[in-house]
């Protein structure tokens, strides 16, 4: 990755080049139709901005895990089709092995999209040599790559290569993304409470990102499998939720934000679904059910969790506290994405962070103009 951060405005004499977009369209797809556009949109304006300058832009993502082989199911066609909606414009589109000749032939003020960079053997695995040679015709076409995502440098092998190679530079969504970085720091060292909603599968990434901002007034609202990892511990259960490697790393984290005395609270129902019913069970009965089997927290839950979002300060909402694209499992996120909606708050001192939480929004219908500052990717730390 390049050292220096560079917003593409920044480059000089930009009228007329080729310039390669490394964008973050891992959207989630249902009977080929998008969910969530977020992803999408927010790459407009670094593609707008390449357009009024006359520029070839040649746009390359991943879409899934398709582990070199060809899979119709993450084909970025959906993607495409999206971007000629909204440029109103006919995008071009190619895979990488013939995109020499798309591009060269390609007018100034085009837009190609290149197919599912994760359909090419060589992107996830192999050496960088075999690698280069995959991005040979971006190498020696481009003038320069501009990068989307914060995410992009942990996800992509191909963003290491083309940056190493071509002059570097960062969009607009880039930016967008380091400045919601900065708010939740500007957070921190305030002395207001920070209301943590967590939810979603990758328990130990949101503890630590919590440990990495939290302060010494802060609350963690523990949904998802958070949620139901600590509900069993705090009761004794055992459980398969994590592996054992994992759950130690739990504790670690769990034991260092013991020492900032913040204040967990779990959920104290849950709805599950058992031989295709869906009911709502109590935490003892909870020892019982398969994790797979629950859906949501349940109503109890949702009262404290939302009453807890109600108090003075900051909120944080990172994961789906619920399975929301299932009938029995929407109630939390709607109820609590709803509340953050109607909430007096300013709009910085909301901030909704993941691609779950940008697809319950869509899927949800949630009104979004109080929601505050909303992005899909998720921070690593």
């Amino acid at each position: 990755m390049a050292k220096t951060v560079r917003h593409i405005t920044e480059y000089k004499n930009i009228k007329s080049k080729v310039v390669g977009i490394r964008a973050d369209f891992d959207v989630f797809l249902q009977g080929g139709k998008i969910i969530d556009e977020r992803k999408i949109k927010s790459v407009i304006p670094t593609i707008n901005y390449l357009l009024k300058n006359q520029c070839k832009v040649v746009l390359i993502s991943h879409l899934g895990s398709a582990n070199g082989t060809f899979n119709d199911e993450m084909s970025l066609m959906p993607v495409r089709f999206l971007l000629g909606r909204i440029l109103v414009k006919q995008i071009k589109f190619a895979n990488i092995k013939q995109c020499e000749n798309s591009i060269k032939f390609m007018d100034f003020g085009e837009v190609l999209l290149l197919e599912n960079i994760n359909f090419e053997e060589f992107e996830n695995k192999g050496s960088s040599e075999k690698r280069k040679q995959m991005l040979k015709p971006l190498l020696k076409l481009l003038d320069l790559i501009v990068i989307e995502s914060i995410e992009l440098s942990a996800k992509s092998s191909s963003v290491s290569i083309l940056a190493e190679e071509l002059p570097t530079y960062f969009g607009y969504n880039y930016f967008n993304e380091l400045e919601i970085s900065s708010k939740l720091k500007k957070m921190q060292t305030s002395k207001d409470k920070m209301i943590f909603l967590v939810g979603g599968d990758n328990a130990l990434n949101k503890l630590k990102v919590i440990k990495l901002f939290a302060n010494k007034n802060s609350v963690v609202l523990a949904g998802g499998k958070l949620g139901v990892y600590l509900t069993l511990v705090a009761n004794k259960v055992k459980n398969k939720i994590f592996d054992d490697k994992t759950k130690k790393e739990i504790q670690k984290v769990l034991y260092s934000l013991e020492k900032k005395k913040l204040e967990i609270i779990l959920p104290t129902d849950f709805v599950v679904k058992t031989n295709k019913k869906v009911k709502t069970i109590t935490v003892k009965e909870l020892q019982n059910i398969e994790p797979e089997s629950i859906l949501d927290i349940g109503n109890h839950s949702v009262s404290l969790f939302k009453k807890a979002l109600e108090d003075k300060g900051s909120i944080i909402a990172y994961g789906a506290t619920g399975k929301f694209e299932d009938e029995g499992g929407k109630n939390s996120m709607e109820t609590l994405l709803n509340a953050i909606s109607f909430l007096q708050k300013h709009k910085d001192s909301k901030i909704l962070i993941g691609e779950s939480i940008s697809r319950a929004i869509a899927t949800l219908d949630i009104r979004e103009k109080g929601l505050g500052n909303i992005i899909c990717a998720s921070l690593k730390v």
